[in-house]
C-alpha cells in the first residue's frame, strides 16, 4: 500500500513511526525535517506491508542483536524471493541489519529503529531501504526514489554545497596570512 501524506505533520508523524519507533537516539532535527520533506515532496516514494508470523523458532544462526525481529525479515524476504546474502553488512559507513539483493538492486534492510540519515544516503547510491517494525504484526516500509527525487535531491544538494561555502577555512586564514606578508615584503614595511 502505497502511503502518500498530505501534511508535513502527517509525514513527521510517519518518520517518526517508522525512523524512531519510540527510541529517540537515533533523531537528528535536520534529517527528521529533511526525510519528512523529502516524502512529503514525493522525492522518496513510501510503501507499507504488514505481516502475520506466528511465533515458531527457526533454528537460524542470526548475528547481531534484534533477532526474531531478522527472523520475521528473513521470511518476508523468502516470501517475496528475494536473495539474503547477510546479517550486519557493511554499506558505506555503517552497517545494515540485512543485505539482500534481487537482480542487481541491493535492499538494506532495519529491523526497528533507523538512523534517520540512512534513507538519503542509501538512495544516493541507488540501494532501497527497508525498515521493518514489530509489535503485534511486522510492518514493513519500503522507500524507494520517489517521482520528484531528481529535482529535490539537487535542490537539498545545492542547500548543503551553499551552506559549506559559509564555513571559513583553515586555508583561508593561511592564504590571508601568507598575502599580508607578502605585501609587507613588496611595500618593506
Amino acid at each position: 500500500m502505497q502511503i502518500t501524506p498530505k501534511t508535513k505533520k502527517e509525514a513527521e508523524d510517519l518518520v517518526f513511526h517508522i525512523f524512531l519507533q519510540g527510541d529517540m537516539r537515533h533523531f537528528d532535527s535536520l534529517y527528521f525535517g529533511l526525510i519528512s520533506d523529502f516524502i512529503l515532496k514525493k522525492a522518496i516514494s513510501l510503501e507499507k506491508e504488514t505481516f502475520s508470523f506466528n511465533e515458531v523458532k527457526e533454528n537460524m544462526n542470526i548475528h547481531g542483536p534484534q533477532k526474531s525481529e531478522k527472523l520475521n525479515a528473513l521470511k518476508i524476504l523468502r516470501l517475496k524471493n528475494i536473495g539474503f546474502e547477510g546479517f550486519e553488512m557493511p554499506f558505506l559507513s555503517y552497517k545494515a541489519d540485512i543485505l539482500a539483493r534481487k537482480g542487481g538492486k541491493v535492499i538494506l534492510i532495519e529491523c526497528g529503529p533507523c538512523r534517520l540519515w540512512k534513507a538519503i544516503s542509501y538512495l544516493e547510491e541507488d540501494a532501497n531501504l527497508w525498515i521493518t517494525r514489530d509489535e503485534n504484526q511486522t510492518e514493513l516500509f519500503i522507500l524507494t526514489k520517489g517521482e520528484n527525487w531528481n529535482s529535490v535531491y539537487k535542490e537539498y544538494k545545492n542547500r548543503m554545497e551553499e551552506k559549506l561555502k559559509k564555513i571559513p577555512s583553515p586555508f583561508d586564514k593561511l592564504i590571508k596570512d601568507k598575502d599580508k606578508n607578502e605585501t609587507k615584503k613588496v611595500f618593506n614595511v
